[in-house]
């Protein structure tokens, strides 16, 4: 079952590294879609259909993250439009980001728990199973992954914030190559939870 985000009218999909924006342009071209936004700087693309039907795709690159958006006042058309799209760009399923968040492959790890930590911050149905994710990368021998965690750990403190400040303070004591930047993400942290 792939992960479906729904707010309000919208919903969300997190797209895998597979996923084209060459390919979106494609599908949403044969649909008859007008673009409305196209902010490449931005990261933003924006197509309108019929009946009040919106389409987004975004790029989250500092995190390597894509997520196309479907939003529609009537459920079933908003359904209809994010399986059919989604039926031809790869997409993440809950139990796969939670599998490749703790693959052997690190490049594997990092997209699948960068992509996990920010469908999480607006789907709590995900959140389940993070905290220990980041914590084993965090631990990682590799320093890439483990200043990957930092940059997570400050996305997920808005769901996550005794597990994430908890990490930090961990890993300020324990990261002696990244010591500094971890006690700067607690001294963070906790100037929030002074406010």
């Amino acid at each position: 079952m792939t992960s479906t985000t729904t707010t309000t009218v919208k919903s969300w999909r997190w797209l895998t590294p597979a996923a084209r924006l060459a390919r979106m342009r494609e599908l949403v071209a044969a649909r008859g879609w007008r673009l409305v936004t196209d902010e490449p700087r931005g990261h933003l693309r924006e197509w309108h259909g019929d009946a009040g039907l919106h389409v987004g795709w975004m790029e989250f690159h500092n995190h390597g993250v894509r997520a196309l958006w479907v939003e529609a006042d009537d459920e079933p058309t908003r359904d209809a439009a994010i399986e059919s799209l989604t039926a031809e760009l790869p997409s993440w399923s809950a139990e796969v980001l939670r599998r490749d968040a703790f693959a052997d492959d690190l490049r594997t790890r990092l997209i699948a728990a960068r992509a996990w930590t920010l469908a999480a911050t607006s789907e709590p149905s995900l959140i389940a199973g993070l905290p220990e994710a980041l914590l084993e990368l965090a631990r990682h021998d590799n320093p890439v992954a483990r200043l990957a965690v930092l940059d997570l750990a400050y996305v997920a403190r808005q769901i996550l914030p005794d597990a994430t400040l908890a990490l930090a303070r961990e890993r300020a004591e324990q990261d002696r190559e990244h010591t500094e930047q971890w006690q700067h993400l607690v001294s963070l942290f906790e100037d929030d939870d002074d406010r």
